[in-house]
């Protein structure tokens, strides 16, 4: 086997008691991209997750490594810790990165504390996925978003148009009533149009100064003005009035820039030695970013079909007798 880098591990959990039971390889299931394959050897040693000197090392969790080496790297892990290790490295992973985190395993039946099956049928299950999805319900949710959002987006230019209608022939401050069409003495709402205000923005100002000067000059007033950068006022401050100055320590901006990229890819505050946790710097909040919803329609008429059928309603819920087959 090619050499690997050396290991680098973040301080581990506080040791669990110790295991009785034999690792299941099948927990990684419900993890996409974990690849579990088998190799000549493990180099002996301790346990480099746990660090039970008691726990031997029988099987190497291989993570993404990052352009940062103080995230996870690879590790040799005893039977107990493989899950944990395998867990976390999948959860440092790069988003998108195109390599999986690898589970490699002794080419041998009898590794102390694996559950193992034939080598053939651990090669064959090298490529872990998460369980079949129910495409009903997920097409039940994806109709339901659809639907809403373009009856949304139909609302909304309907909105736009009733509103520069009314306001374009209705006079300002005046309030209006929409009745009942059947019987104009029922109100249904009423519509009041705001009164008429005024406000000035100066948009260029270039032109407004040229126009006072000539105009208006005992508007202008005379002030004094730097120049130079303010490194040319500190060094004639520091020959002619050292008083005026005073030194100060200060966290610069690339600093603090540094530790919000630093927490950024750690996922949560953490300091350039890695300090997470309660030793991570205060003063940093990592938030996920919001999901983005993009929808494209393939066939914008059908949604109006199926409405007008009965078979779904205005918010996308299918309705009884259009449940699919």
């Amino acid at each position: 086997m090619a050499p690997t880098q050396q290991p680098t591990v973040p301080d581990p959990a506080p040791r669990p008691p110790p295991a009785t039971h034999r690792v299941d390889l099948t927990s990684l299931g419900d993890l996409t991209g974990i690849e579990i394959t088998t190799t000549d050897q493990v180099p002996p040693g301790p346990c480099e997750w746990c660090r039970d000197r008691s726990a031997t090392a029988v099987a190497r969790v291989i993570g993404d490594p990052p352009n940062d080496s103080t995230r996870f790297t690879a590790a040799d892990v005893c039977a107990r810790c493989v899950p944990a290790a395998a867990r976390h490295a999948h959860e440092q992973q790069t988003d998108g990165s195109p390599r999986p985190i690898r589970v490699e395993i002794p080419d041998q039946h009898d590794v102390p504390g694996l559950h193992t099956a034939s080598t053939t049928d651990r090669r064959r299950s090298s490529s872990m996925t998460t369980p079949p999805i129910d495409l009903t319900a997920t097409n039940r949710l994806a109709l339901a978003a659809a639907v809403t959002h373009v009856n949304a987006k139909r609302a909304n230019d309907a909105h736009k148009a009733a509103h520069k209608a009314f306001t374009t022939a209705i006079a300002r401050g005046s309030v209006n009533y929409a009745s009942d069409p059947r019987d104009p003495e029922r109100q249904i709402a009423q519509v009041a149009i705001s009164k008429s205000t005024w406000t000035a923005k100066v948009v260029d100002l270039s032109a407004l100064e040229q126009w006072v000067r000539a105009t208006y000059p005992d508007k202008l007033q005379r002030r004094t003005r730097i120049t130079g950068t303010e490194q040319d006022v500190i060094n004639v401050l520091e020959r002619f009035a050292p008083y005026l100055l005073d030194q100060v320590v200060e966290v610069p901006v690339e600093a603090v820039r540094e530790l919000e990229l630093k927490s950024r890819e750690a996922r949560e505050a953490c300091g350039w030695g890695g300090e997470v946790g309660e030793q991570a710097p205060p003063g940093i909040a990592v938030s996920e970013s919001a999901p983005r919803l993009v929808i494209t329609y393939r066939d914008e008429d059908l949604l109006d079909e199926l409405i007008a059928s009965g078979i779904v309603d205005v918010t996308g819920t299918v309705l009884a007798g259009g449940e699919e087959q």
